[in-house]
């Protein structure tokens, strides 16, 4: 129990709060990502994998179980019935296998890699902030409520926004056919 409370509760804490940040996460995977380092990619919003990239939860091949949140994040990331392929197995997890799977949002050459997260950045970046948030809440709520709820909490999140200042560079910029100048994070 003391490494439970003193080392891997904290990692799971930590890997949660990547989750609970108001501005989208990108993972950059490159090489291996076995256990904690697929824990910590599964803990982010977005991920890119590298085409060389090997992930997974290989704990029972150890005599363990990923605990910091892998195995509750990959089940919501790919299904039950992969993740519980993927996890009783201990597979290691070819790129392009888990972007079939939904675990990526792009495969790419590894030279490249770092180039497409920030591709990916810079395009995330130019989009509403607020809004990305209340939508990025939006989605984490989803996934823990029945769907009334999460309804419910999509109507106030728009709410909040609409005849904000976003909503309203938003709306213009769609009328005068031209992209938005959002406020940066």
């Amino acid at each position: 129990f003391d490494a439970r409370d003193k080392y891997l509760s904290r990692i799971g804490r930590l890997f949660d709060r990547l989750e609970d940040l108001h501005f989208p996460t990108i993972a950059a995977v490159n090489g291996f990502a076995l256990g904690g380092g697929c824990e910590l990619a599964l803990s982010c919003d977005l991920r890119v994998l590298a085409d060389t990239v090997t992930i997974g939860l290989p704990e029972t091949r150890l005599g363990a179980i990923a605990g910091a949140g892998g195995v509750q994040k990959l089940v919501r990331h790919v299904g039950r019935s992969k993740a519980m392929e993927w996890i009783l197995r201990g597979s290691h997890v070819d790129a392009a296998t888990a972007a079939h799977h939904g675990l990526a949002v792009a495969v790419v050459p590894a030279a490249g890699l770092e180039a497409a997260a920030m591709k990916l950045a810079l395009e995330l970046r130019a989009l509403a902030p607020r809004a990305m948030a209340q939508s990025k809440r939006a989605l984490y709520l989803s996934e823990d409520s029945d769907l009334r709820t999460a309804q419910l909490f999509g109507l106030e999140s728009l709410s909040i926004l609409v005849g904000g200042e976003e909503w309203n560079e938003g709306m213009k910029a769609f009328v005068e056919k031209r992209a938005p100048a959002f406020d940066q994070w």
